[in-house]
């Protein structure tokens, strides 16, 4: 099974006036891989150091209850954790994003500083800083997916991170051991 995180709506499941930070835990989250309706694009780390980060950072921000959703103050996020070194585990400030800012963080947080970008442009600003590869044979398969991969859809509308593959294996924090994660 192949896991994704992203920002999907405030907790009136509603883009916009939501109050800050994650109310209702499903504001950021994380959840099973599906088809979107307007197709993905797939973009993929050429590092895999920085993809692990990406990743990484995107299951941080899911699991931080400070930040939310709400696309009219979406560059708070961004402002809170520039000066955390972009790591949303710091986050400690109730602050709010919207799914392709949070993205923007998440690569940051890697060492990539893209220009900012909507879901309409993100693909092509996140190619144009010669990190990544479009990788279409993935889009519709998820088993071909990786962690710290970046789906983003063809058309303006929703991008995520994949933040767990379907034959992840992951490092136990507390004692090193690798286990394999069902």
């Amino acid at each position: 099974m192949v896991i994704i995180g992203s920002a999907r709506h405030d907790e009136n499941f509603c883009y916009s006036d939501g109050r800050a930070g994650n109310q209702t835990g499903n504001e950021l989250e994380t959840q099973e891989w599906y088809p979107h309706p307007k197709g993905w694009r797939v973009l993929r780390c050429r590092d895999s150091v920085k993809a692990e980060k990406i990743a990484a950072n995107m299951q941080y921000a899911c699991d931080n209850p400070h930040i939310g959703y709400d696309q009219n103050e979406n560059y708070t996020l961004w402002d809170v954790v520039k000066h955390l070194g972009f790591d949303c585990r710091l986050v400690n400030t109730n602050c709010e994003t919207d799914c392709a800012r949070l993205v923007r963080v998440c690569c940051a947080y890697a060492g990539i500083m893209a220009e900012d970008f909507y879901t309409g442009n993100e693909a092509y600003h996140l190619l144009e800083t010669g990190e990544f590869d479009e990788i279409p044979l993935a889009a519709n398969n998820p088993d071909l997916l990786r962690r710290g991969d970046i789906l983003v859809t063809k058309t303006k509308g929703h991008t995520v991170i994949v933040v767990k593959q379907s034959d992840q294996l992951e490092v136990d924090d507390f004692d090193g051991v690798y286990v394999v994660v069902d």
